[in-house]
């Protein structure tokens, strides 16, 4: 696992939408926003998920995933791609629960745990293993492998 960089954890912190780019088994392709995400205490990405539609099955068959996140002023963003699993221990996913909470930026999330009384929502850990940059350069094909990760 590679921890979110730096500068890739600021964007995160920055942006209120992630994009996470999920496949079935059968090589069928989904993406969906999320904005209930934060980065975790061991430098992992943490998401929120409420309903188990076509990227939920995705990640039931198919553990590999892209999480793109952009600035939408300069065209700047990061991909990073990885391994996602679902937080199954309840104390844990509490824990993450109480630290998506406690961020003002989330009151939109709020908002939809106060609609759906008595659902719990699905916490979803996303594992880097590589992280590239969006910025349209040629020097983005490349694997940006080792934080810190400057942004342009």
């Amino acid at each position: 696992m590679l921890p979110i960089p730096e500068d890739v954890a600021k964007m995160l912190a920055d942006r209120g939408i992630i994009w996470v780019a999920t496949c079935s088994k059968d090589g069928v392709p989904n993406v969906s926003p999320r904005s209930a995400f934060w980065v975790t205490d061991d430098g992992s990405l943490a998401w929120c998920d409420w309903f188990k539609h076509k990227t939920f099955w995705n990640w039931r068959e198919n553990n590999h995933v892209a999480v793109s996140v952009v600035d939408t002023i300069t065209f700047t963003g990061w991909q990073m791609k990885g391994t996602c699993e679902f937080v199954e221990d309840e104390q844990e996913v509490a824990d993450l629960l109480q630290a998506v909470l406690s961020k003002p930026r989330h009151r939109l999330f709020v908002r939809t745990m106060e609609l759906h009384e008595g659902y719990s929502p699905i916490i979803i850990k996303f594992r880097a293993e590589q992280v590239y940059s969006l910025a349209p350069e040629e020097a983005s094909k490349e694997q940006l492998a080792t934080p810190p990760i400057k942004q342009r």
